[in-house]
């Protein structure tokens, strides 16, 4: 059997907004609320439950691509996922877990932290993203990383010192990125150029002379590309004979190839079954045999010494060594006629200046509250990751008798250093314009820098903005309505930071449209509400608040008060400050409070500017999620009002609008518009209504029958979506009872909710339901259910869309 070796990349950038750990929406991942979201449905989730089917289309086997799929994952995308997502996050837990059983090596490498090109990094941090890599990846799947993939496949000599350095077995490279090769410690060096073997490992020694070497593996570029970029190879006819054909032309050794995990779903829709059928049945029947690089590093250590390309470095997607990340060297992504991306060296210089301020604190400020600053960077991802609590930590690195502020002081610093390397993730170079959506994230986590420096202390905060923007300012888009990246700067960066001050006027304007807990978690912060008082009179609000903010990742305390009015629709006005002592606010509040029946409205403003002086804030200033809170319920009187109308407009013509569909008219817009709204809102309604019953029934959708039938006669078109959503949910329900209890009662429960599904002509998902059946269905293959039980698989198999093979033992 001739072993092959299919290596998935899978990556996203660091998305969370770094003030507030969370993802902010991005729009243009619609359907989606999110990129992370879209790619996990599109890619990460049906690879670990990857459909091969039989020739009607049936489902015969639900595999784990992840199984036999040698993988990487950036550490910041699992830990969004293991939140987001466990189900998936398990299922690629799982996957290395069956490989270790099954050939002694996991399929699993690590990843360098957060996708930083480290032959650009310096020593220091490169040599902090390789140990964070590991840890990360010991942490999640329990054994230490054999292999560890390199961001871009960047690489110089110096990067292959660090992963020696840092115990790293194995790594993955383009074939371009030899410079030359012997026999192991014997012969002259021969230079390899792009052609050399990639069918067999490499050593690659220590540049120290100690004779400490990684093995380097050079995928097969021809059938990387033909993988990456030809959507045929979504077949899995055409995949296997792309193999063959690169294991005949081999006449030997190892066929393997490196790309974008993302190409397996996402870059090619649907990828991933022409991969399972390849990976867990075909390929063995062309005499190919999937392993890992690890099971075959055992059975083939090198025999031969390689070097890399020597200078700045290399990588796999820029034909220029590493210029893409920090020069217009010609490569980009995305761009347009007579564009340049000469935008990327004052970039990397702008982020090099925060990267040296954040390291200079660290030796002064760090200095007089660790015993090894830099040792304590390189532990700390430890206590991010839950393995060493903050006091183990401080036990290991804090100098004695530290304050509470200094303590403070000492995780704001950490937290520095760790955005200051997230702000080098690669994205931020890669495509063509300053202006894209992955810049402005690296220029977020560069702020965050700044933040942090500033709530540690560090003087100079006017000069480092200062330097910061005149540097940006020579970063010019290639779009005349952009600007520069200092534009960018003050107009998408700086307005989104999440401050104490930003948190505390979110609070006051929350609370009123719904009421708030004494204590609640919000954008990485634990809020203690001390005050709050809100009221209306009329359509007019005032609102008055203390909170004691404390960060959760700093510990560090901060006590507000705030002051808000609402003059109607979305118009506030407020201001916040540093919080009285406890008298002065009450005093203040008071005199507002006697003053709201009946002050005028421009006489409350100034009293609130005049009693608490400090920022003012308006809606704007809200965290996103809050704003649409208050959005919502400022203009739900006002939909109410719309649908309303809506309604009565529809009800009252009702009957003339039936006499002309029924004789044969198309209804204007005008005409259509008034039924569809009321009908798709009346639907909304019933069904938020039905979804709030403690057991839900098919039965209970009489009304939402109803008005769909309603609908149809009229061939009106609403919104079913809200519907398609419960049904979904409630099928899940009924398919997780029934997996369960096995019984023929639970299985017609599943059948009763899709045929309802199927009446109302709504498309319910089945994607975790033929999980869960075709889970029961490898027990009773396995003869592990009695015969009652394997009948009720069967119906529920049938029902699901499962093939009779599934099932059948």
């Amino acid at each position: 059997m001739q072993p092959f070796v299919l290596h998935a990349h899978f990556y996203q950038p660091e998305r969370l907004n770094p003030w507030t750990s969370r993802l902010d929406p991005e729009p243009s991942a619609a359907p989606d609320r999110d990129w992370n979201e879209r790619i996990l449905r599109e890619c990460y989730a049906p690879n670990g439950a990857a459909r091969i089917h039989d020739d009607g289309r049936g489902i015969r086997a639900i595999v784990n691509n992840y199984e036999r799929l040698s993988f990487n994952f950036g550490p910041t995308l699992l830990s969004w996922m293991e939140r987001t997502h466990p189900r998936t996050y398990a299922r690629i837990l799982d996957g290395d877990w069956r490989s270790r059983v099954r050939t002694g090596h996991g399929n699993a490498l690590a990843q360098a932290y957060n996708h930083m090109i480290l032959p650009l990094a310096n020593d220091r941090d490169r040599a902090t993203q390789i140990r964070w890599g590991l840890a990360d990846f010991r942490s999640r799947f329990r054994r230490d990383a054999e292999g560890m993939w390199l961001p871009e496949t960047a690489v110089n000599p110096a990067t292959i010192d660090a992963l020696i350095d840092g115990g790293v077995t194995f790594t993955v490279l383009a074939p371009h990125q030899a410079a030359r090769a012997r026999p192991s410690g014997q012969g002259h060096w021969h230079d390899t150029g792009h052609s050399i073997d990639t069918s067999r490992p490499y050593r690659h020694l220590h540049s120290d002379g100690s004779g400490r070497s990684v093995a380097v593996f050079f995928y097969d570029s021809g059938l990387a590309h033909s993988i990456a970029f030809d959507s045929a190879t979504k077949d899995a006819g055409v995949l296997l004979d792309r193999l063959r054909s690169a294991a005949d032309a081999r006449g030997g050794g190892l066929v393997h190839a490196a790309v974008d995990g993302e190409t397996f779903g996402h870059h090619h829709p649907f990828g991933e079954l022409g991969l399972a059928y390849v990976l867990h049945e075909a390929a063995h029947s062309r005499g190919l045999e999937p392993i890992s690089y690890g099971a075959y590093l055992e059975r083939n250590p090198p025999t031969d010494d390689v070097e890399v390309v020597d200078g700045e470095g290399t990588a796999w997607s820029c034909a220029h060594g590493v210029g893409r990340w920090y020069r217009d060297c010609g490569c980009s992504t995305g761009g347009e006629p007579g564009w340049d991306q000469a935008w990327r060296t004052p970039l990397r210089a702008a982020l090099d200046g925060v990267r040296d301020a954040a390291a200079e604190a660290m030796d002064t400020l760090g200095g007089d509250l660790l015993k090894d600053p830099w040792a304590a960077r390189d532990d700390y991802l430890g206590v991010r990751l839950g393995e060493s609590t903050q006091k183990d930590f401080l036990d290991r690195h804090g100098l004695r008798s530290l304050s509470d502020s200094q303590v403070a002081d000492l995780w704001v610093l950490m937290e520095a250093q760790r955005h200051a390397m997230v702000m080098y993730t690669s994205c931020g170079w890669f495509f063509a314009d300053v202006s894209g959506i992955e810049t402005v994230y690296v220029l977020r986590s560069a702020a965050r820098v700044l933040d942090l420096l500033d709530e540690a202390g560090v003087p100079g905060r006017e000069e480092r903005r200062a330097r910061l923007l005149d540097t940006l300012g020579q970063a010019r888009s290639n779009k005349s309505d952009v600007g520069t990246g200092a534009d960018i700067w003050r107009r998408e960066v700086e307005p989104t930071a999440v401050t104490p001050t930003r948190i505390a006027a979110h609070v006051s304007l929350l609370g009123l449209v719904k009421p708030l807990p004494e204590d609640l978690e919000l954008a990485g912060r634990h809020i203690t509400i001390r005050h709050y008082r809100g009221e209306f009179r009329g359509h007019m609000g005032l609102s008055t608040s203390r909170v004691l903010v404390t960060e959760r990742a700093t510990g560090r305390r901060r006590e507000l008060a705030a002051a808000a009015v609402h003059l109607g629709g979305l118009d506030f006005f407020g201001t916040v400050a540093p919080s009285q002592d406890e008298r002065g606010f009450d005093a203040a509040a008071s005199i507002l409070w006697d003053a709201f029946p009946h002050a005028p409205v421009a006489h409350l403003i100034r009293m609130v500017d005049e009693l608490l002086p400090g920022q003012p804030f308006g809606l704007e200033d809200m965290l996103a999620e809050g704003r649409q809170e208050v959005v919502g319920a400022v203009f739900a009187d006002l939909t109410s009002r719309f649908r309303e109308h809506y309604s009565r407009l529809y009800e009252d013509h009702e009957r003339i609008l039936e006499m002309l569909v029924h004789a044969g008219y198309e209804l204007p817009r005008d005409l259509r518009a008034a039924a569809e709204l009321t009908l798709s809102a009346e639907l909304e309604q019933q069904v938020a209504a039905i979804r709030e019953h403690p057991s839900l029934q098919p039965e209970d959708f009489g009304s939402v029958r109803n008005t769909i039938a309603r609908a149809r006669r009229d061939r009106y078109a609403i919104d079913l979506s809200p519907l398609g959503a419960a049904l979904s949910d409630a099928l899940r329900s009924a398919v997780e009872s029934a997996v369960e209890l096995l019984t023929p009662e639970s299985a017609e429960q599943v059948a009763d909710w899709l045929a309802l599904a199927s009446d109302l002509d709504v498309k319910a998902d089945l994607f975790v339901p033929q999980e869960l059946v075709y889970d029961a269905a490898v027990k009773g293959r396995a003869g592990r259910l009695s015969l009652r039980e394997n009948e009720a698989v069967a119906r529920l198999g049938a029902l699901v869309g499962l093939s009779p093979v599934a099932w059948t033992p």
